[in-house]
């Protein structure tokens, strides 16, 4: 499948931006998400996303939300994150997704509050394990969980 670029919204600040899907081949089963401004020329969209969402179809219809991130610090509370992160659903629910998951890590555990947030206001649920869950013996570096079921 060709990368495909859709118009990804206006964020509160009146900027345009811009999301680009890229789809692995279909033998693996790998979704991203790119975004840029609307006025950056495309042959420099490749060398410097603002905003990146990886995401893995694990069966007919779940999908993991890997490295959801606004990448630099000054673009952030612009609601850039909020407006991939609807897109992302959208686009995951028309391939057939019913439900979307991912980790929370520790690396992202210094701003876990700005997750909880930006998750919950686009109904997410947000667990955080308690220290004796035993899903923390599996993988001692995911702290939590977030998810969203499609309709």
């Amino acid at each position: 499948m060709a990368k495909i670029t859709k118009r990804l919204g206006i964020d509160k600040r009146g900027v345009s931006w811009l999301v680009e899907i890229d789809r692995q081949v279909p033998a693996i089963p790998a979704i991203s998400f790119y975004v840029w401004p609307v006025n950056l020329p495309s042959s420099r969209r490749r060398d410097d996303p603002i905003a990146r969402c990886y995401t893995w179809v694990e069966s007919e219809n779940v999908a993991k939300v890997h490295d959801f991130v606004v990448l630099k610090r000054n673009l952030h509370n612009r609601g850039i994150g909020s407006l991939l992160l609807n897109f992302v659903a959208q686009w995951m629910q028309h391939e057939g997704m019913v439900r979307l998951y991912g980790d929370l890590v520790s690396e992202d555990s210094d701003h876990f509050d700005m997750l909880e947030h930006v998750y919950k206001k686009h109904g997410w649920s947000f667990q955080i394990y308690a220290p004796e869950d035993p899903r923390l013996l599996k993988d001692p570096n995911t702290l939590g969980r977030v998810e969203k079921k499609l309709s």
